[in-house]
């Protein structure tokens, strides 16, 4: 046997593995269509709503995409607030809570949203119709 392959041989070892104790849960993540900011109270029942009317759209595709991008934008530091006709989709301007800037949610904004805002017009419509906007 040469060198190589008995230094080889010798190096090889099971790698070690840290694995979650059997009494602790492993993390897991919430699903796409529950609202990952929880901690925003304010609007966390109508993110739930919004979130899941996304992926209930009739378009699988679409459907999975939105929630998404709605997802990682509510994710992100953005509300639901109500606007003159219904609830629109409002940054929290706090870099501990939400955005660093107007501009980094606007980026984000029109390179995720602007595609799909047709659907969001839509959802944001429903959820006006299902709340007691008033």
């Amino acid at each position: 046997m040469g060198s190589f392959s008995k230094t080889l041989q010798q190096t090889k070892t099971e790698p070690e593995i840290d694995l979650p104790a059997a009494d602790q849960p492993a993390h897991k993540p919430p699903a796409l269509w529950e609202d990952p900011r929880p901690d925003l109270q304010d609007d966390h029942r109508l993110w739930q709503r919004f979130l899941k009317l996304a992926s209930n759209l009739p378009d699988e595709k679409e459907a999975f995409k939105l929630v998404g991008i709605l997802n990682g934008i509510r994710a992100g530091g953005t509300q639901l607030v109500k606007g003159n006709n219904g609830f629109v989709v409002r940054p929290i301007l706090d870099s501990t809570t939400g955005w660093a800037s107007q501009e980094e949610y606007e980026y984000m904004r029109d390179k995720y949203m602007k595609p799909h805002i047709d659907s969001i017009k839509v959802l944001l419509q429903v959820l006006k119709q299902e709340s007691w906007y008033g």
